[in-house]
């Protein structure tokens, strides 16, 4: 139980933490205030930092009379976390939550040599002063409160994170269908002839016709969580936008049939009004 109280009091602290930061850095950068909550899930939880703490503490915590192991020893345990949760988001859901390819010295943007050193910073701060005050916090907790919270907080959560799975997967499956039409006017893929003499135009038809099917097979609550999950990741917005740019390369039919459904993709991705396909 003492564990899962940690993964959700750090997961709400890192949530903040990044809410805080990326609100400043978008109201700077767009000149107004612009509230960033940040994270995958719906619910004020930041798992990556939950995850983090809890691995911090099972492994750093036996060393806590050494703080120069606690450095290295974090900044290894931090970085190897920070990678694999990248690496096996980006594998499952195609998209990726955070990136540090124009950063000093990173790796395949997943890590870098600044939040290197931050983590290790943290790892001791962590060890020597953090949790210590937090197992305090929390063992404060009457024991028959504490394990209904837990278990109402670890309900809500399997819940979130299945919403946003589905979400996720929406948002993949619409663009797999696009670059499927876009490769099929390329002939990238080998295209089936429906009927003889058919050009092929109908494999494309076909294709669209899908994904218009999808569009409108979307339910009002899973529009808005996917229109959440791209408000918060502008490089999952910007890909869209290539990919439907790429779009503008397909047969002068398929474009006309393809502006039945722009305007309900732009609304669904955040797009601006200039975001046309000509």
């Amino acid at each position: 139980m003492l564990y899962t109280a940690y993964f959700f009091f750090y997961s709400f602290f890192g949530w903040v933490l990044e809410c805080i930061w990326c609100t400043v850095s978008e109201t700077r950068k767009n000149k107004k205030f612009t509230f960033i909550n940040r994270g995958f899930l719906i619910g004020p939880l930041c798992p990556i930092y939950g995850c983090s703490a809890l691995t911090m503490t099972i492994f750093l915590q036996p060393f806590a009379h050494n703080l120069w192991i606690v450095f290295f020893l974090g900044i290894l345990v931090c970085d190897t976390v920070e990678y694999l949760t990248s690496y096996i988001m980006e594998k499952i859901f195609n998209a990726r939550w955070w990136d540090y390819s124009q950063r000093f010295m990173n790796l395949n943007g997943r890590i870098c040599l600044q939040h290197t050193f931050i983590w290790g910073f943290l790892s001791v701060l962590f060890i020597r002063f953090i949790n210590p005050n937090v197992t305090n916090l929390i063992l404060k907790v009457p024991e028959d409160y504490f394990s209904i919270l837990i278990y109402i907080m670890l309900t809500l959560f399997i819940i979130d994170f299945f919403i946003a799975v589905v979400a996720t997967i929406d948002i993949n499956v619409l663009r797999s269908k696009i670059r499927s039409i876009r490769s099929a006017s390329d002939g990238v893929e080998k295209v089936e002839v429906v009927e003889v003499g058919s050009s092929g135009n109908n494999n494309i038809f076909d294709r669209l016709n899908d994904f218009k099917e999808k569009m409108n097979s979307l339910s009002f609550p899973r529009r808005m969580n996917i229109k959440r999950i791209v408000r918060e990741m502008p490089r999952l917005k910007d890909q869209m936008r290539s990919q439907l740019e790429e779009l503008k390369s397909i047969p002068i039919d398929i474009k006309e049939e393809f502006k039945d459904v722009q305007k309900d993709l732009k609304n669904l991705f955040w797009f601006d009004s200039d975001d046309e396909m000509h």
